[in-house]
């Protein structure tokens, strides 16, 4: 998923954005600076949900 960084239109907070794949049943399985300005987060199928 991307997200604009801190400070641009549009950010969410990294806690929000976890709490929101914990919720849906998901993992974070890593996160990355994806381009200038915006920020990644792959969301995964845990193991056990498979």
């Amino acid at each position: 998923m991307l997200t604009p960084e801190t400070g641009r239109s549009g950010h969410v907070d990294p806690a929000d954005i976890k709490e929101g794949i914990v919720t849906a049943g998901l993992s974070a399985a890593e996160s990355i600076a994806a381009a200038p300005g915006w920020h990644g987060t792959r969301i995964a199928v845990p193991d056990s949900s498979r």
